[in-house]
Order: C-alpha cells, then sequence, then structure tokens
C-alpha cells in the first residue's frame, strides 16, 4: 500500500500488535477494555484518514480519542492523566513539533502565534529536541503508555 492509506494501515497493525500482548490489559474481561489514543490532528480525525475508529473496529474495543488540532507532544503529556482507567493509552506526535521548529526557524510570527495560543505556549517558548524528548520521557513514565 502507499500513500496514507498504506501508512494508516502499518499504524494500526503496529498499535494493534502491541495492544494484544499488552500484559495489563488481562486486568477485564476483553469486551469491557477501553484504549486512550492521544495525539494531534491526526488521531482527532480532521485531516488525514482517521486512525481511531479503525483502531476500535479491529481490536473490538471501546477506544476513546484525545486528539486535537495542532496539539505538540508537551501538549499530549499535560492531558496523559485523562487514560487513567483506560488499559492502554496509545500517542501518536511529533508532527507539530517539526512544523512549530520549523516556522520558529523561519521566522513564522503567524504560525508561531497559532501554535503558542493553542498549545498553551508562553510567549518566549522556543522549540528544542530536549523539550521534546522530555514530553516523551513524561508520556512513558505513565502506566499503560503506548508510543506509536
Amino acid at each position: 500500500m502507499h500513500g496514507l492509506a498504506g501508512c494508516r494501515s502499518q499504524l494500526l497493525v503496529a498499535c494493534g500488535l502491541a495492544l494484544s500482548g499488552f500484559p495489563l490489559l488481562a486486568r477485564r474481561p476483553r469486551a469491557a477494555w477501553v484504549v486512550s489514543c492521544f495525539g494531534d490532528s491526526h488521531t482527532e480525525g480532521i485531516y488525514g484518514a482517521p486512525w481511531v475508529p479503525d483502531l476500535q473496529r479491529r481490536l473490538r474495543v471501546e477506544c476513546r480519542n484525545f486528539g486535537r488540532n495542532a496539539w505538540t507532544a508537551a501538549s499530549v503529556a499535560r492531558r496523559a492523566d485523562a487514560a487513567q482507567g483506560a488499559e492502554a493509552a496509545v500517542v501518536l506526535a511529533g508532527t507539530n513539533d517539526a512544523l512549530l521548529e520549523l516556522a520558529w526557524r523561519a521566522g513564522n510570527q503567524g504560525m508561531l502565534s497559532i501554535y503558542r495560543a493553542l498549545n498553551e505556549l508562553p510567549a518566549d517558548y522556543q522549540p528544542s529536541q530536549e523539550a521534546f524528548a522530555a514530553s516523551f520521557r513524561h508520556l512513558l513514565s505513565k502506566p499503560h503508555v503506548l508510543l506509536c
């Protein structure tokens, strides 16, 4: 497969395989499993192909969509506590971090203003690999979190 459909299929297979072997999923009967899905517009389903409904159909479990347009990894990490009560949380993030860094390097103040407002970032925020890595470390510190 090529393009978005191929990428979505690969993502679903990877997440599905990871979740199917996730030992903590045995806490409740499969029919009661809940998977929280975090990310940006790709997770929310605004642009491209919405993958959360496909994941729910393939796994036959409830998948809750916590994706929001323009969210960075830091925004996702701040909201990861919403995954409590779920057997697992799947995170797809990083696209907006890359776009934010490109806008910052190009001096695109309009784009920076939009990202700062949508992510509640301070006016002097500067994207960095360290901040991005810290966000993912925070996510991985949460129980039941899988990064895709």
